[in-house]
């Protein structure tokens, strides 16, 4: 299951989930309930899981750039290096969901790029 961009999607998505949670339980599903309260946690958490084979023990990162407004959230990203093309979507979505120190320049904010290093762990 992937996470919705927009947050806002997220809370519908936790809304429906905690509707039909209900729903499992007034119909004695208690194995249904506990399904959904699992997906429900793993929606909610702002940590991407990503599966990515390689050798164990060995490294894997990404830098992705960043383009942070005034207000320290990402408004753009451009992929820097590329561990494998199958990871770049995840690294993207952890960058956009991340907020950032702005950049400053005679004291007032800026937009600035910034460098992000994403490490993948086996």
């Amino acid at each position: 299951m992937s996470q919705p961009d927009d947050p806002r999607r997220v809370g519908v998505i936790v809304e429906l989930i905690d509707h039909t949670i209900a729903i499992a339980e007034l119909n004695e599903r208690r194995d249904l309930a506990q399904r959904l309260a699992r997906a429900r946690e793993r929606i909610t958490d702002p940590q991407i899981r990503v599966v990515i084979a390689g050798q164990l023990k060995q490294g894997k990162s990404q830098l992705v750039n960043a383009l942070v407004n005034e207000n320290g959230q990402v408004i753009e990203t451009r992929i820097l290096n590329t561990v494998n093309p199958i990871l770049n979507e995840a690294a993207v979505q952890s960058v956009r969901r991340s907020t950032f120190q702005p950049g400053t320049k005679d004291g007032a904010r800026v937009k600035s790029w910034t460098a992000v290093r994403i490490d993948f762990r086996l």
